[in-house]
């Protein structure tokens, strides 16, 4: 479930940036936005929100969320760095040691999301056991709200 809400949210960046280019044109004084096609990224992109959450929830339903989540986010920066190459040429400009430290980068922040969503269920299991040993509760790790006035 978190490779699919991934995958789903890399598209979704894509589109978001299609729609900010739109954006910045209207701004500019250009007329798009009475083209059926922008309104047609727009509704994609509303659709993908719901099911990027939906897939997400579906997820946190069925897994633990310290093993869910790094790997969502690491495909995440994964999908949404390859989709931006791929639509929007961003690494056209880039000299060759500027595109070496680009994906050494971007693999060790994946490997790295990675590996810190390895740890066995037992693992969080003793985590969560130390710390009821210590006295800490639920309620004792919730935020309070504070009351305007």
């Amino acid at each position: 479930y978190g490779i699919i809400s991934a995958m789903v949210g890399g598209v979704q960046v894509v589109l978001l940036k299609v729609i900010a280019e739109i954006g910045s044109g209207v701004m500019a004084g250009k007329n798009y936005l009475h083209s059926v096609g922008i309104w047609v990224v727009v509704g994609v992109f509303v659709v993908l929100v719901i099911m990027q959450l939906l897939a997400l929830n579906l997820g946190l339903r069925r897994c633990n969320a310290v093993h869910l989540l790094p790997v969502y986010q690491a495909f995440l920066i994964l999908v949404g760095i390859c989709g931006g190459a791929a639509y929007f040429n961003e690494f056209r400009h880039m000299e060759y040691d500027q595109g070496v430290s680009f994906v050494s980068g971007a693999g060790l922040v994946f490997i790295g999301t990675m590996l810190l969503s390895c740890r066995s269920h037992e693992e969080h299991e003793e985590d969560r056991r130390a710390v009821a040993s210590e006295g800490v509760s639920k309620s004792d790790l919730e935020v309070p709200l504070v009351e305007q006035e």
